[in-house]
């Protein structure tokens, strides 16, 4: 069905402050810890995917840290130990959905992060929206609840 290819596309995704010390808190390679998850709706249809893998975190320009997941790259700030996606965000990118070349464009409302030591804790919700190639959208909410551990700097 057009919902269980969202979902399936759901598992392939998984993108100015306070110093230089609180950045290094959270720039470097980070696992996501089994049992993370991302929670996907589309048309009145629920569908829970884990998260595998890894996310990069890194310096940004225009904001304190850049988040590269699978197809796109984020913006956040930070505050303490707490990062926040910088507002107005949005990626678009092509994918494969059952045989179909489909655009998916991600627009996360809120996402936020903490860290402690070399764990991290992740929520953020917002949506999905999937454009078939007969001009078909399937608009899906999304959230996020995981941990992650560092694995490299």
């Amino acid at each position: 069905t057009m919902v269980g290819a969202v979902a399936v596309l759901m598992m392939m995704i998984v993108g100015c402050g306070e110093g230089q010390a609180n950045v290094d808190e959270m720039t470097g390679t980070w696992e996501w810890d089994a049992g993370s998850s991302e929670t996907a709706t589309c048309n009145g249809n629920s569908s829970n995917n884990n998260l595998s893998g890894n996310i990069n975190i890194n310096e940004g320009a225009a904001a304190d840290l850049v988040v590269s997941t699978d197809n796109c790259n984020w913006d956040f700030d930070m505050s303490g130990s707490d990062a926040s996606l910088v507002p107005g965000q949005s990626c678009e990118y092509d994918a494969v959905v059952d045989g179909h070349q489909v655009t998916a464009t991600e627009n996360w409302s809120s996402w936020s992060m903490s860290v402690t030591d070399d764990n991290m804790s992740l929520d953020g919700s917002g949506t999905l929206d999937v454009e078939f190639p007969d001009g078909q959208t399937v608009n899906c909410s999304t959230s996020r609840s995981a941990s992650l551990t560092r694995v490299g700097h």
